[in-house]
């Protein structure tokens, strides 16, 4: 797939490591849409054969980038949206949970940045990923 090469192109952050991640979820949702015989994605209006249109993909991956893209700049330093994410997370967390010194002595970026970058994709396997997945975006829609 040219994906990633396309939107990195037409992007100025370009490639950051994991995003291969949120597309291959993206691309696999594809895939069963496929399998399934549902072909609503088709940009282009052709139903085909073969394997999911690759425009489909980029729509999906460019949408999705639109919210993720932010917490993939690495130029801001602490500043970075992803690295006060961390830390809130870490302090809200923290009190809500009671969870002690220990995990407060623990850098929020070493668990952080990948929970807020790939979108727990790691943690959780699918269909249950998908259905967290709704939610948060569900959430930066209200």
């Amino acid at each position: 797939l040219d994906v990633l090469t396309v939107w990195a192109a037409r992007n100025s952050l370009g490639y950051r490591q994991g995003m291969h991640e949120l597309l291959a979820v993206l691309c696999e949702v594809l895939e069963q849409e496929k399998r399934e015989g549902f072909n609503n994605f088709a940009q282009s209006g052709a139903v085909s054969d073969g394997p999911f249109h690759e425009s489909d993909a980029y729509v999906l991956f460019d949408a999705l980038m639109a919210h993720q893209a932010s917490l993939f700049a690495t130029d801001l330093g602490a500043d970075a949206p992803v690295l006060k994410l961390c830390r809130r997370f870490q302090t809200e967390s923290s009190q809500l949970l009671s969870l002690g010194n220990g995990f407060n002595s623990v850098e929020p970026q070493l668990y952080g940045l990948r929970w807020c970058r790939l979108l727990f994709s790691r943690e959780i396997a699918c269909p249950a990923l998908l259905q967290l997945w709704d939610g948060l975006f569900a959430l930066c829609h209200a």
